[in-house]
């Protein structure tokens, strides 16, 4: 309706659960937001402006969401029990080539000051790095 833009920006944090997610996945590669695509001479992005849970995101999902132009992939870090969830994830990306990684860390909703810190220190950026030979 309003003509092609060159970002697209998604407010869903639940997309991976979605029963309908291979749908919505390849409607956006439809519309022109595959990995590498561009516009008016500039790179395309999708994001989805909340963190995805990790928890949810298996090889078949992570294969077809590498094929979009996701910059960032950002994933929710919530509660330390998730943390084997998130490393599988951040791991997942890497293996099909996503690597630009953001991560939401939530504080004060089932946590103590000390469990966010212990979060915080476990240095995403580091192990997203190192899972993508990058550093």
């Amino acid at each position: 309706m309003y003509g092609p833009k060159r970002d697209l920006l998604l407010l869903d944090n639940n997309i991976l659960a979605s029963p309908d997610y291979e749908v919505i996945i390849n409607e956006i590669l439809d519309a022109g937001f595959e990995k590498g695509a561009t516009f008016a001479g500039k790179q395309r992005r999708l994001d989805f402006n909340q963190g995805m849970d990790a928890r949810l995101l298996t090889p078949t999902k992570m294969k077809l969401l590498a094929k979009t132009a996701i910059k960032p992939l950002r994933l929710a870090f919530d509660q330390s029990r998730m943390r084997k969830s998130y490393e599988r994830a951040v791991r997942l990306a890497c293996k099909y080539g996503v690597n630009r990684h953001s991560t939401y860390v939530l504080f004060n909703y089932n946590d103590t000051p000390e469990d966010f810190y212990r979060r915080l220190w476990i240095e995403p950026f580091a192990l997203f790095g190192t899972a993508c030979g990058l550093g």
